[in-house]
């Protein structure tokens, strides 16, 4: 009879670590240098393009600067110089041309992905498409289960957390897999009303980049959400490869959590961000948190993009919404070395020879571009 009792003991702990873990159980650190730099030398450089719609983002890609244009759909390639040498893709249904260009992922050698609504186009030398993957959720729930029954553990109730103007490093990529934000806006559980979202839905999907299948789900929101009911237009993460390992930051939560390729949590770290505010307005219907979404950005606290370049995190925050400044705070070896005022739109992109390439502004009346940069003789 005792052998039951135990046998039965291990089927709960386990069933209940499928949905739940102890998060004191993982490795945490707040660490910064008693004097934390407040000041970064940054050039502005003015980018020229022979079109321009108004609307795009910079990405580093095939070892050089590209300007994507998200009206066009055309990606601008810039040499060395920053001037444009090639412009490709394009909008429509031709053998190199795409519907959208919402993201790039820089891939080995000459190939680069093309995030698009439904799946991801890979292309080679600037402009060949090799293929288009539609993205594969691998679900064989039925639809009535999924719909009156659902379950964290379902890959059918999820889809692609785009969050456009928060969420600014879409995608990490390692290896064979594109690592992607996911979210459910199920009736039943979703974030605008459901205490379950936030304790049992995941966060990240990994996909099979050759056949775009969706193979493992992970990664539990952060236990700060549970502190509101509900903050839902600020219910969301940032992601970046760092170290051959993945790095979550969540709009809320000073620290940053890390993870292995399987999507199982090693350690978090991270220091709060200067003047950050955690007196969030909350809201019970969707309808209300649409209505407030505009005011919800503006002029709460969030952290916004993060990028890595190996020991070191770049990690960028709005203290009093995005109509406040912008902040940027710099880890090394997950201790916070700089904390420094930066440009309005800022988005750390990559390393190109000297420089660390930031996104920069984009002025849609009079076309102007700026992309930033800085020296860090470090990396």
């Amino acid at each position: 009879m005792k052998y039951i009792y135990i046998i039965l003991y291990i089927i709960i702990l386990i069933s209940c670590n499928d949905h739940r873990y102890d998060i004191r159980n993982f490795p945490t650190t707040s660490a910064k240098l008693d004097n934390v730099t407040n000041q970064l030398l940054l050039d502005s450089v003015s980018i020229n393009l022979n079109s321009y719609s108004g609307v795009g983002r910079f990405a580093l890609l095939n070892g050089g600067l590209v300007f994507s244009d998200q009206i066009f759909q055309t990606i601008n390639y810039l040499d060395t110089d920053l001037m444009v040498k090639g412009v490709h893709l394009g909008r429509g249904s031709g053998p190199h041309e795409v519907d959208n260009v919402h993201y790039t992922v820089d891939l080995e050698g000459s190939n680069y992905l093309v995030i698009d609504n439904f799946g991801y186009h890979q292309f080679q030398n600037d402009s060949i498409k090799t293929y288009f993957k539609l993205y594969d959720w691998d679900n064989f729930t039925p639809t009535e289960e999924l719909m009156n029954n659902p379950d964290g553990e379902q890959k059918g109730i999820y889809t692609i957390d785009w969050s456009p103007n928060i969420q600014t490093n879409f995608t990490a990529h390692l290896n064979d897999y594109l690592f992607v934000p996911i979210i459910t806006e199920h009736p039943r559980m979703n974030a605008f009303q459901h205490e379950r979202f936030y304790e049992e839905t995941y966060v990240l999907g990994k996909f099979r980049i050759a056949d775009g299948k969706l193979v493992q789900i992970g990664g539990k929101w952060s236990e700060a959400y549970q502190d509101f009911s509900f903050i839902p237009n600020l219910a969301g993460i940032d992601v970046a490869a760092y170290n051959e390992h993945l790095l979550v930051s969540f709009h809320i939560d000073s620290l940053m959590y890390v993870y292995d390729q399987n999507l199982q949590l090693m350690e978090r770290f991270g220091v709060g961000g200067q003047g950050f505010d955690v007196n969030y307005r909350t809201t019970r219907g969707i309808e209300e948190a649409i209505e407030n979404w505009r005011t919800d950005v503006a002029d709460q606290s969030f952290y916004a993009s993060v990028y890595a370049h190996q020991d070191h995190v770049f990690r960028v925050y709005h203290p009093q919404g995005t109509d406040g400044p912008t902040r940027m705070q710099i880890y090394e070896d997950k201790v916070l070395t700089h904390d420094v005022q930066v440009p309005k739109r800022f988005r750390v992109i990559g390393k190109l020879g000297a420089y660390v390439y930031a996104d920069g502004a984009v002025n849609e009346g009079s076309e102007e571009l700026w992309v930033y940069r800085f020296k860090w003789d470090d990396l």
